[in-house]
């Protein structure tokens, strides 16, 4: 099972993950000791510090808003990957493109997934309810792609169109790109 770690004030975006999210990915208050030690993903609600209580371990992955710069300033002095979601060519998860109910949702680097292993650059389609905040669509696809889980598991939200990856990639990169899961 993989955790999604949330501070206090961070509800809104539990209740958001439990509808969009498969079932495998749980959300755990930050230290709760359900917490699971190893590879944690800790999310960061848009505009909120970091918690008092966050001591990051090695191997923490955080996503964190680009907008709040200073999550960004104060999560640069720590030993994490960041996973940075907004609206900029500047960030690790964002929109391509992005109309009334679809978008396209690009990894524009490489990052460390769960395992250690590299996720390479990618591009999928979403389509997208209205009501859905830019902010939560982009952490809840930076989730599935730090687990490596097909985006078509995004309840509600993908209907997985395709995925490709979003730069010239070695031999080795179909291996890489998801795959679906029937």
């Amino acid at each position: 099972m993989f955790q999604i770690l949330l501070p206090e004030g961070g509800e809104g975006a539990r209740l958001f993950f439990m509808e969009m999210l498969p079932s495998f990915i749980e959300t755990v208050p930050l230290g709760s000791p359900l917490v699971k030690d190893g590879r944690e993903l800790l999310f960061l609600p848009e505009g909120q510090g970091l918690p008092g209580e966050f001591l990051p371990a090695k191997g923490v992955t955080v996503i964190a808003s680009s907008e709040s710069e200073s999550q960004l300033k104060a999560l640069s002095r720590l030993p994490v990957q960041v996973l940075a979601c907004g609206l900029s060519s500047k960030d690790t998860v964002t929109f391509s493109s992005r109309s009334e109910g679809r978008a396209a949702v690009s990894l524009l680097r490489e990052i460390k997934g769960w395992d250690g292993r590299p996720v390479e650059p990618m591009e999928f389609l979403l389509d997208i309810p209205a009501g859905c905040g830019d902010y939560l669509v982009l952490a809840a696809a930076a989730a599935v792609v730090y687990f490596g889980i097909s985006p078509h598991h995004l309840k509600k939200i993908s209907s997985y169109k395709k995925v490709r990856p979003a730069h010239n990639t070695n031999a080795n990169a179909k291996n890489q790109i998801f795959k679906r899961i029937y």
